[in-house]
């Protein structure tokens, strides 16, 4: 029998993040959480660019990721509402993902998908996105599991990318996580392992300090949309009209009321834990703006460098899944022929 095939999809409202595990090789690659319907396109060279980026469902064609980001113009992202997972962009979003992977030779025959919801949704969504998500994807994957997304990034730090138990670490370790998104920032406190339901919260993602910067941008002449503004908040320094402009101290005032927000949060919700954890894990694309105001608090912050700290739920759902699949074959083993 093939070996089963580990696809993780962290379905953001930002970007759609994928690992995946094969019998052979392991990758990862994200693409906007971006789509509209697409239509005919003059340019050649664009419409080569826009195959792998084109998905059809019910009989519909739509351009998702970079294609539809650029084609669509500088409108709205992906929708806010907690029905998301409900909606057309969301299939061809998650149907965009399991073709990218699908694409990949080694990960032929069937497929285990994990997917995510952040911790306020997901006793209430569970069931129903594993239903969406059978039905999104068909007969292409014969097993969906749905956990919830701040648990992933202390699985990430607990399993090796096989799914085995990583050297050091133990079943009892006790850590809080922060996942620092555009729009949430999800908290989860795991203790002795064990989930613990009343430690699940959610304070602001970085959407409202790109927005002030976007205002301060304009206070110092310079016109930009959101994206800019995130980028230069990021970089603390924008291009514009061919020049590098500093922004430092915009960027500082900008990130101002986030960073309190999600101390606040911290102090509410991990500080009676000080004593039984740790320490902290620290994932999300934000994870960089809030780690250095972390750090004078806690000591002790498990976190990963640049693009990997984007990819920690991700990848934390694939080493879950991994390790699934262990279990069972460990229990085929164990078992009386």
């Amino acid at each position: 029998m093939h070996p089963k095939t580990v696809v993780a999809i962290d379905a953001g409202r930002s970007a759609i993040k994928v690992a995946y595990k094969t019998a052979t090789e392991a990758g990862r690659f994200l693409f906007p959480s971006a789509a509209m319907p697409a239509r005919k396109l003059s340019d050649e060279a664009e419409e080569g660019r826009a195959k792998k980026d084109t998905v059809t469902i019910n009989n519909e064609t739509y351009w998702v990721g970079d294609t539809a980001v650029f084609q669509r113009g500088p409108v709205a992202s992906a929708s806010l509402s907690d029905d998301w997972i409900e909606s057309e962009e969301h299939a061809v979003l998650l149907l965009s993902a399991l073709e990218r992977v699908e694409a990949v030779r080694s990960a032929a025959g069937d497929k285990l998908i994990v997917l995510g919801l952040p911790g306020r949704q997901f006793l209430r969504q569970k069931h129903r996105l594993e239903t969406v998500a059978k039905k999104i994807f068909n007969s292409r994957a014969n097993e969906v599991k749905v956990i919830p997304q701040p648990k992933a990034p202390f699985n990430r730090h607990l399993q090796n990318a096989d799914g085995t138990l990583a050297k050091g670490r133990s079943l009892d370790e006790s850590y809080a996580v922060i996942d620092v998104g555009r729009y949430t920032t999800d908290l989860a406190i795991i203790v002795q392992g064990r989930f613990i339901e009343s430690g699940l919260d959610s304070c602001s993602g970085t959407k409202g300090a790109a927005e002030k910067m976007l205002l301060l941008m304009k206070e110092e002449g310079i016109h930009a949309n959101l994206p800019d503004a995130e980028r230069a908040l990021a970089k603390r320094s924008v291009m514009f009209r061919g020049e590098f402009i500093d922004l430092g101290k915009q960027a500082k005032l900008a990130l101002r009321s986030f960073e309190e927000e999600v101390m606040a949060t911290v102090t509410r919700m991990i500080d009676p834990y000080s004593a039984t954890l740790n320490g902290l894990i620290l994932a999300g694309g934000g994870a960089p703006f809030v780690e250095q105001p972390l750090r004078r608090v806690w000591h002790n912050i498990i976190t990963a460098p640049g693009e990997d700290s984007r990819y920690m739920v991700a990848e934390g759902m694939a080493r879950w899944g991994a390790g699934v699949l262990l279990a069972r074959r460990a229990a085929l083993s164990a078992s009386p022929a």
